[in-house]
């Protein structure tokens, strides 16, 4: 899980220094470097990089840290897993669909007990599910079982 926008930030913000140091020292040696340009020039251009690479490094290092791009990465989309039976499950009583997932040999009480999706209070309530057709599917395999089920409070 690494983060390679903050590495890419870090190595530019550190290679903007050393271009900075560089340039700094390149030109206080006077006429003595191999270019043909005066220390100004070089100390100018070194730190117009040195910017450069300060800005496109902290942009990165804030892209990657940001909330957004955290955001971003928890909706990507997960590879289902074929051993997983996930229904939308509702209840009259509170508002919302939930998604719940259960194994393959489980009844549909088992999953739904398993992976509550409603207040803890309700768990303490006598209820049962049915399905679209108002058939009672409680002690049914989940697996079999397709659409929107409703939980019933008694």
């Amino acid at each position: 899980n690494k983060r390679h926008f903050v590495s890419g930030g870090i190595g530019l913000n550190v290679a903007g220094v050393v271009i900075l140091i560089g340039s700094i020292l390149l030109a206080s040696y006077g006429n003595t470097h191999p270019l043909p340009l005066n220390g100004t020039t070089i100390a100018l251009a070194g730190a117009v990089v040195f910017l450069i690479c300060i800005c496109v490094g902290n942009q990165l290092i804030f892209f990657d840290t940001s909330w957004v791009t955290r955001r971003f990465r928890d909706m990507q989309p997960m590879e289902a897993d074929p051993n997983t039976v996930v229904r939308v499950v509702k209840t009259d009583t509170v508002k919302g669909e939930y998604f719940v997932y259960a194994g393959l040999n489980k009844t549909v009480r088992q999953a739904v007990e398993h992976d509550w999706p409603f207040k803890g209070s309700l768990r303490r309530k006598a209820w049962h599910v049915v399905d679209e057709k108002g058939n009672d599917v409680t002690d049914q395999p989940y697996i079999d079982e397709e659409g929107t089920l409703t939980v019933v409070f008694d």
